[in-house]
């Protein structure tokens, strides 16, 4: 039996991927045969910035939106229903607006998620993992739905072998979730591992090395020996650091992926605002500097305030509810701002908002986007949350009118972002391969005005020749 503390954290390949081995592994996707100009270009380097690259207008670009998916295990009871079989079937044959037919902004291609798994959850009982626990998948029902997923096109990327929090936040007093301040070492152990099981010919999903490429810390706990593990490794990009917390940050000007040559500023920001020593100890790591590694950032949601309320179809007094709320790491919630990391689980479990409110602040945030600076969207889901079968396998989803309200809200949300003809629903690493395209290609006499210019205007690049 699972404690809901350790559940908390848990797209389609639309394109050839180009990748570089080494340090900070780039990739580049295209939909259609690249051009040679696209070919001889990748981008390794750029700055932070709350700009678009290659100084595009963001009123001329698409809005990206990854609806990722973490941990991933909710099938493997015998009763069990929805969760990523439901994914699967929701994505299967949706396309994403036409556009002008350009397939660098995925114009009219089939929508796609990422998949971030916990490998524990597709390795069978009999076997033991690494750290000596027993697989969590007897019947082999996860592993048949992460196969189908990848079959479908849908990207398969790293959340560890166990879930463990190796960062340096004590989010309770469960083996799951105590500080581990794990050494690069550690970390390698468990990113490896879960890598090595996707791409295991007998017990994998069908992918290859070169398949995945992406990372995300369990609960989003991090240090900085992370990065270094993950750069040694040679993955493209992680995805944990919390953006959009500084105070000229909103919904309509968060920060965009970014490489790691100077660190996080995304991180020095949530650290000047929000580290503390009571009632529970919160430290945010500094991160120093990892060339050549992506950083694309969970996106920080705004509650929207009681004047969007008629707007959006939620009652009065949203803020105020989740503020009310404990909301225990990484449920990071500022109450003067109405800002939120990016999870359903902080949202349903810890905020305990309802679906529908979910919705509402999901389509919110969307519009906001769209009205500002278009910086991508990634939303962090847990597929558990969507699935049912029992108390003892899945406590967290406690009944089937829980797991169809979640689905709908969700379903519902991403029904919405489709309707808007801006959106390209993608998997994370093309929103990576749209940053890193837009920076080879910048946009002639393109200006460097506007909020974050300062730190790269624009996102400076740097380029290596790419054959």
């Amino acid at each position: 039996m699972r404690t809901s503390r350790t559940l908390l954290l848990a797209i389609p390949a639309l394109m050839a991927s180009l990748a570089m081995p080494g340090c900070g592994a780039q990739v580049g996707t295209f939909a259609s045969e690249p051009t040679a100009s696209a070919r001889s270009k990748v981008v390794t380097s750029l700055a932070w910035s709350h700009n678009p690259p290659g100084g595009r207008d963001p009123k001329t670009i698409p809005q990206l939106v990854a609806v990722t998916f973490d941990d991933n295990f909710g099938l493997a009871a015998a009763n069990a229903t929805g969760g990523m079989n439901d994914i699967n079937a929701f994505y299967a044959g949706k396309n994403n607006p036409a556009g002008d037919g350009n397939p660098d902004n995925f114009d009219g291609t089939p929508i796609g998620t990422t998949f971030y798994y916990t490998t524990i959850y597709i390795s069978p009982s009999t076997e033991t993992v690494g750290g000596g626990k027993p697989g969590e998948d007897s019947g082999g029902r996860n592993r048949k739905a992460w196969t189908t997923a990848f079959q479908n096109g849908h990207e398969a990327a790293d959340h560890t072998v166990n879930h463990f929090n190796g960062g340096v936040v004590a989010l309770d007093t469960d083996d799951c979730c105590r500080p581990r301040h794990w050494s690069v070492a550690d970390w390698t152990a468990e990113i490896k591992g879960a890598k090595d099981k996707l791409i295991d010919p007998q017990g994998g999903i069908g992918a290859t090395a070169d398949d995945v490429i992406g990372f995300r810390t369990p609960f989003l706990g991090y240090n900085d020996n992370t990065f270094t593990s993950l750069t040694d490794q040679g993955f493209a990009y992680d995805t944990s650091l919390m953006n959009c917390y500084a105070d000229d940050e909103d919904a309509t000007s968060c920060s965009w992926p970014y490489t790691l040559d100077d660190g996080s500023p995304d991180i020095e920001h949530v650290s000047a605002k929000l580290t503390r020593k009571t009632p529970t100890p919160w430290s945010f790591p500094k991160v120093t500097s990892h060339p050549g590694l992506w950083e694309l950032p969970p996106t920080t949601l705004v509650i929207p305030p009681d004047s969007e309320a008629a707007n959006y179809k939620f009652t009065e007094g949203l803020r105020a509810r989740v503020a009310a709320q404990a909301n225990p790491y990484p449920s990071v919630y500022e109450a003067s701002t109405g800002k939120m990391v990016g999870l359903d689980y902080s949202l349903l479990m810890d905020a305990k908002v309802t679906p529908a409110e979910m919705a509402a602040i999901l389509e919110y945030n969307l519009d906001q986007h769209l009205a500002g600076n278009r910086a991508p969207i990634v939303f962090i889901a847990h597929s558990h949350l969507y699935a049912f079968s029992d108390a003892d396998d899945n406590p967290d989803t406690p009944s089937k009118a829980v797991r169809d309200a979640r689905w709908k809200a969700l379903t519902d949300f991403l029904t919405y972002a489709m309707s808007k003809p801006e959106v390209r629903i993608v998997p994370a690493k093309n929103v990576l391969a749209w940053v890193q395209h837009a920076a080879a290609n910048p946009v002639a006499d393109a200006g460097t005005t506007g909020p974050g210019a300062e730190r790269g205007s624009g996102g400076a690049a740097t380029e290596n020749a790419h054959h």
